[in-house]
């Protein structure tokens, strides 16, 4: 009778061997998913519901500062009387960029990766019986990384914004009464 031994394979970490790379569509993908939950968590008015949707896509310090200035922006519609609402979001263009452009001071690979992009916001304002129509374009870079699980936003610089269309309309008010 043959004897057969069974070979258990254990891996053991290469400290050498860095983080596996991610790839540019991965980057595309997971980058998209997060500025549209940033931007979707406008239609929430609630403070802990909006934070609860901010906070699947952004973390850290830059969570409570994309917050309170979220927050500042609600109380001033809510003073002035204007209702915002964020109808689409749009990249124009975006890439992989080195974390280390956008976090020239982290040490070490978290296994996240810096991003660049443009894209656009088109939304509505409404205040006194008028409707504005905008769509604003802006370009910022970003530091993406796993936490618990689950990819964020950990940082970003905001390059440039600027108003690219701007409409007002008065609001239409059917005065025709069916009698």
């Amino acid at each position: 009778a043959a004897l057969t031994w069974q070979f258990v394979k254990w891996e053991v970490p290469n400290p050498f061997r860095g983080r596996p790379e991610v790839t540019a569509k991965a980057a595309d993908e997971v980058f998209a998913k997060l500025l549209k939950n940033v931007y979707g968590s406008f239609r929430f008015r609630n403070e802990s519901t909006l934070y609860d949707a901010l906070a699947t896509s952004i973390h850290g310090d830059l969570l409570s500062d994309v917050y309170v200035e979220i927050q500042q922006g609600l109380v001033m519609q809510e003073q002035g009387g204007a209702i915002s609402r964020v109808g689409e979001v749009e990249i124009v263009n975006g890439e992989q960029v080195p974390l280390l452009e956008v976090t020239p001071n982290e040490k070490g690979n978290t296994g996240g990766f810096g991003y660049r992009s443009r894209w656009n916001v088109t939304g509505t304002v409404e205040h006194w019986g008028h409707i504005q129509e905008r769509t604003n374009q802006y370009s910022a870079i970003f530091a993406v990384a796993p936490v618990d699980g689950s990819w964020k936003i950990t940082e970003f610089d905001m390059q440039n914004a600027e108003r690219v269309q701007f409409q007002t309309r008065v609001r239409s008010v059917s005065n025709q009464r069916d009698d």
